[in-house]
Parts: structure tokens; sequence; C-alpha cells
């Protein structure tokens, strides 16, 4: 139900850049590294202010509605100044978000099979959606496709707000779909609401 996010910091990317020539284009020089993972902590700190807004997503709720809420990742991206792309496996709540964020481009696809190209991007972000998926294969593909990968994820208890724990990961749980998608433990950032696991290739 949320957006999964692929980023480029790439100034020089054409406002008209379509979706074919999208996946056929090069991932940014090296060196940009380390502003994508202040990027993808800076955003997720934007995220969090919005939490118990997304939480109240309810499935019966229009989905326009929903993919206004959903899209604050990209905004949040966007507005950092990263080329963004947004993957959703619906069109309705793509077309959505597509009006409300400009800066950003929104593809049809599942995170499980990502449509890009190998190294296509700096940074795979999962905001709030790595609970709704198949985590290995879904790691194992943003591995496939970025240099980074940034899972933000509720923290590991009961809340009023947001799923059940039994939807929720702890800290070794995700540790260990790092380790079997991906072979290493990511690096984690941990505050009062939101857990930030941090992933790179070295």
């Amino acid at each position: 139900d949320s957006f999964s996010k692929l980023t480029r910091i790439d100034a020089a990317l054409p406002a008209d850049l379509d979706e074919e020539a999208l996946r056929g284009s090069p991932s940014t020089p090296a060196g940009t590294t380390d502003a994508v993972t202040a990027g993808a902590a800076m955003a997720s700190d934007y995220v969090v202010a919005h939490l118990d807004e997304l939480a109240k997503l309810k499935r019966d709720e229009p989905a326009p509605e929903r993919a206004k809420k959903i899209a604050v990742f990209a905004e949040a991206f966007a507005a950092l100044g990263l080329f963004v792309v947004g993957l959703d496996p619906r069109a309705d709540r793509l077309e959505v978000a597509r009006a409300k964020v400009k800066g950003a481009r929104f593809v049809e696809g599942r995170a499980e099979a990502l449509p890009f190209p190998d190294g296509s991007f700096d940074l795979a972000f999962f905001g709030l959606a790595l609970h709704h998926l198949d985590p290995v294969p879904a790691l194992r593909e943003a591995s496939r496709v970025a240099r980074r990968v940034a899972v933000l994820e509720w923290p590991y208890r009961e809340e009023e707000v947001g799923p059940p724990l039994g939807r929720r990961f702890s800290l070794e749980a995700l540790e260990g779909l790092f380790r079997e998608a991906l072979g290493s433990p990511p690096r984690f950032l941990v505050a009062e609401g939101y857990v930030l696991a941090l992933w790179d290739k070295g």
C-alpha cells in the first residue's frame, strides 16, 4: 500500500524524461552516495511527521485519497532535490500521485520484479512498505537496481496506530531479512517513531 522509491541525484536530467528513457538511463557518477544516505534520513524524518496520517489509511477509503497521502514519500524526496521514481502496482493510485507530485516520475510495477535495468539508481527506498511485500525478493530486486537500499518501518511494538505487531519487524528480523536477501546486515537508525535500515554494496 506504500510506494517504493528509487532515487538518483542528477540535476541535469531533462524535465520531460519519459519512462523508456528512464529505464535505459545510467546511474549517477560515484561520489553522490553520502548525499543519498543523508537524503534518505532527512526524508524519513519528514515522513515520520506524517505517520499518524498514514496510519489512519483504511482499505475502504477511495483510491484517490490514499494516493494523495501515500505520495508524501515522493514529495519528501523531490523536496530534497533528488530525482525520484515512485512505484506502485495500481494505475489509479499512480495517476493521482503524478498529479500531486510534479517533480517525480511514477511507474506501474511490483517491488518483487522491478522494471529497471541493473544499477539504475543510487537508492531504493521502501517507505512503510516492506511489511506489505515478499521481503526477500523485494530486497534482492532493490539491490539489483540500486547501490543502496533504505527501509523505513514502524517500531516493533503494539500501538493504536499502524499495523498490528504481527506485521511489524523487530531489529533482529530486519537484520535477518537483509542477511538472507543481500548477504550482509544493514545499519540502523532508530528513533521513537520509526526504524530506518540502510544498506550499501560497499
